[in-house]
């Protein structure tokens, strides 16, 4: 990736002039024994030039625009652009390769990963590093996408070399002592200076960690966002792309080769039989699926040279392996949940690497440690050394020492057997249930970034603040997010930076004369977030934000804000600051005080007075004595689209009825054409209501799951019952459904047997209703049971749903 760049040279009149001004300024510097300081602005007058090859890179050319921009607004000079330098007196600031710092000697040759140099003599100051020179970089699919990862419009992507502007950024902070705490305009400090006077200077820096990757926006959506990216120090030189990736050989091989893939209770599975998501899970032990993926991964990188690594792990979710003699041999029970396919994935993954080896030395094969294949194999001593690691982990489930001591066992594991580590990380905090809430945990970011350098090669952060679409491709919520990205960041270039000194500048630039204020406003937040435990999963700690927010400490975060506000000036870019996390916490403080939070609804259900015809229409009479109760959002807010529930029963049924407003009924998305139907299209993405019914509310894992779409075909399956099985498709009952479509709503009547899910008159049993609203565009989501968090299936926020003995 490393390439020198020397500006090509037309004609001997430019040869000349440029190394005559060169050996004029080492001349000056030979003679003298000192580089005198380099004066670019003097008392608000431009004293210098900006020198840029003519042929630069995009990069380097962004690194023009911020160098020039920050100065003027510092200072109110701005410097002129140019290709060639300017007589002394005026100072050369050489940004990036080009002929005229060629002749003085100096070029990003042998300069490492995203690493820059800068230095200065009698009349020059140079910025330069490593810097990628081709087309933008982007991966096959999300979260490395051309829209996910470029901006036409900026011509800046996430992915590439850009040594040069980091080289920009460093200048900025030393000299001039701008800082990006945030993006945009209100997330950026600029002192105002009449001089920028530069002392003998002759630095040399590269990150810690090579790949620095957070997905917190679109770069295509959002300049401000894709600007702070590079300005926090975020970037890498090619996307590490290890992720899920077997369906792949779904659209290529299922009519070709329908033995490459894996045979679950008799059949091949194209779809989603063993896995979550995705679709699709093969053969691993026949040897002709490794050679077709070695001859797929090396098509792969001889149409795409400029990517480093491809992902072979198989799709989310794989709970059930191949059942052919040979596959089921290679399940290791004894190495539990986190093992017991580790070797039977990771056999397979080094049988493929040491292949492509033979084809394309240089390349990576990226394999996730993940669910039952977490753990490092038992029957490689080492792998290929061309296999990269992607081990999840979510550093802020740190605060549980447990969770804690686990992740470092596997770390420490995996050194042992693989040459290359990355981390999958997530601050997911923006999401539900987080949404809302100050979550930081600055203090865990000081102890384990350091602790990773050397060990890890670097990390994807999962940072987005959207879901599947309900806010735009950006960071959403800048006033509670930007803190823990900022010192992660900064923390990724020198691991060894003191995290202290960085918060106690970062609380008294950002924030002013409010800073202890929000010192501590920002302390509690982190207390709160240290001092609840939770249980351990994979990915973080499974915690209500009841329990580590309760009332009190939302009491004192609302005070010490308040507090805050009333020391910052009005009209202040540290009161606009404030009030900015002051908007956004709001959120998390309505919802913390709405009564389906504080406690999850209880519906009382009587009994049916009359026959009940199950024809989408509530016009049987037995429906004017029944519950009803409203649906709202999931995060406890107004439902954007109102829905009504209706509930009745009688001795063998439970009756719901669902009246969904609708103001686009023309456009409700009901593709589903059977009972059942799942994938291609199934109801997952149909205009539905989905039922949950958990018998034992002491067990509310322990449930039964209806989906039923806006033609009122039932989908249906049985979750936690069984040993090892999640859910159970296969479970059946004899619901029945039908619906009507008016010109401003939809009505659905559903039947569902008592007996077979197990609802007794007056026994409580506990569930939860939701409305998945498509209608062609983004899902809305509303439910009875707000669950604050992005799953409907959340056994924890369920109500109670209770028969009525009355007769």
């Amino acid at each position: 990736m490393n390439k020198t760049r020397h500006a090509m040279v037309s004609g001997h009149d430019r040869v000349y002039a440029i190394a005559t001004w060169a050996a004029t300024a080492w001349l000056t510097i030979i003679m003298t024994g000192t580089v005198p300081a380099q004066v670019i602005v003097d008392q608000g007058r431009p004293e210098a030039v900006i020198v840029i090859a003519d042929d630069a890179p995009d990069s380097v050319q962004l690194a023009v625009r911020e160098f020039q921009v920050h100065v003027e607004r510092a200072t109110g000079a701005r410097l002129p652009v140019q290709h060639e330098p300017a007589a002394s007196p005026t100072v050369n600031v050489f940004v990036g390769d080009s002929a005229p710092l060629a002749a003085l000697g100096f070029a990003s040759a042998g300069l490492t990963t995203d690493a820059f140099r800068i230095v200065n003599g009698d009349g020059f100051l140079a910025i330069f590093g490593s810097d990628y020179e081709g087309p933008p970089i982007t991966g096959f699919r999300n979260p490395w996408a051309y829209h996910e990862v470029y901006s036409d419009k900026l011509k800046t992507c996430a992915f590439g070399e850009t040594g040069t502007l980091y080289g920009v950024y460093r200048f900025l902070e030393d000299h001039c002592g701008v800082r990006w705490y945030m993006p945009g305009e209100l997330g950026t400090v600029v002192p105002k200076a009449q001089t920028i006077s530069v002392p003998a200077i002759d630095l040399s820096r590269a990150p810690d960690f090579e790949y620095r990757y957070p997905w917190f926006c679109n770069f295509a959506e959002s300049e401000d966002d894709a600007r702070w990216y590079r300005r926090a120090g975020f970037g890498a030189p090619y996307p590490a792309q290890i992720i899920h990736s077997f369906n792949l050989f779904v659209s290529k091989y299922e009519d070709t080769h329908p033995e490459f893939f894996a045979i679950i209770d008799g059949e091949r599975d194209f779809t989603n039989l063993s896995t979550a998501h995705w679709g699709g899970n093969l053969c691993l032990s026949n040897p002709e699926v490794a050679e077709a993926w070695i001859a797929y991964i090396g098509e792969y990188f001889d149409k795409n040279p400029a990517r480093g690594i491809f992902p072979l792990s198989p799709n989310d979710g794989m709970t059930r392996i191949c059942e052919c003699e040979k596959c089921q041999a290679q399940i290791v029970t004894s190495m539990g949940d986190r093992g017991k396919f580790s070797n039977y994935v990771w056999g397979f993954v080094d049988t493929v690497a040491r292949g492509l080896a033979k084809t394309h030395p240089g390349k990576f094969i990226g394999g996730i440690a993940y669910e039952a294949y977490s753990s490092p194999p038992t029957s490689i001593e080492r792998l290929s050394p061309n296999i990269a690691v992607m081990l999840c982990k979510a550093r802020g489930g740190f605060a549980d020492a447990d969770y804690r001591e686990k992740v470092q066992a596997d770390l420490a594991g995996w050194r042992e057997k693989a040459d290359k580590l990355y981390c999958w990380e997530y601050y997911r905090e923006a999401v539900p249930p987080w949404r809302g809430f100050p979550v930081a945990y600055t203090r865990i970011i000081a102890e384990d970034v350091p602790a990773l350098k050397g060990v890890i090669a670097g990390e994807f952060v999962e940072a987005e603040s959207w879901v599947k679409g309900d806010l735009p491709n950006r960071i959403n919520f800048p006033g509670l997010q930007h803190l823990n990205l900022y010192l992660t960041a900064k923390l990724y270039w020198n691991a060894g930076r003191d995290a202290d000194a960085l918060l106690d500048e970062y609380f008294t630039l950002f924030y002013g004369p409010a800073a202890d204020s929000m010192r501590a406003f920002w302390t509690k937040a982190e207390d709160a977030w240290m001092s609840t435990g939770g249980s351990a999963t994979s990915i973080g700690i499974v915690r209500e934000p009841a329990t580590v927010f309760p009332p009190p400490v939302v009491g004192e975060l609302t005070r010490l804000l308040e507090q805050a506000r009333s020391q910052a000036p009005a009209g202040s870019d540290s009161r606009a600051r404030i009030d900015l996390i002051g908007r956004e916490f709001d959120t998390a403080r309505v919802m913390m005080t709405h009564p389906r939070v504080v406690k999850p609804p209880e519906l009382t259900v009587p009994r049916c007075r009359g026959e009940i015809e199950i024809d989408g229409r509530l016009d049987d009479p037995a429906w004017e004595q029944a519950a009803t109760t409203d649906f709202v959002a999931k995060d406890a807010g107004p439902a954007p689209y109102p829905t009504t529930l209706h509930a009745t029963w009688d001795e063998r049924w439970l009756y719901l009825a669902f009246v969904n407003q609708e103001p686009d009924t023309d456009t409700l998305n009901a593709a589903a054409t059977e009972r059942d139907q799942s994938f291609g299209p199934g109801m997952w993405d149909d205009d539905s209501i989905e039922i949950f019914i958990a018998p034992d509310p002491a067990a509310p894992e322990q449930c039964y799951q209806f989906i039923t779409n806006a033609k009122g075909l039932v989908w249906d399956a049985a979750r936690g019952f069984g040993e090892g099985e999640s859910i159970n498709k296969a479970w059946n009952v004899s619901a029945t459904a039908a619906s009507t479509i008016e010109a401003a709503r939809w009505t659905l009547e559903v039947r569902i047997p008592l007996d077979e899910v197990h609802m007794a008159k007056g026994a409580p049993a506990a569930g939860n209703f939701f409305r998945n609203r498509y209608c062609g565009g983004a899902p809305v989501y509303s439910g009875w049971s707000p669950t604050i968090h992005t799953g409907h299936f959340t056994p924890r926020r369920f109500g109670t749903i209770a028969l009525s003995k009355g007769e």
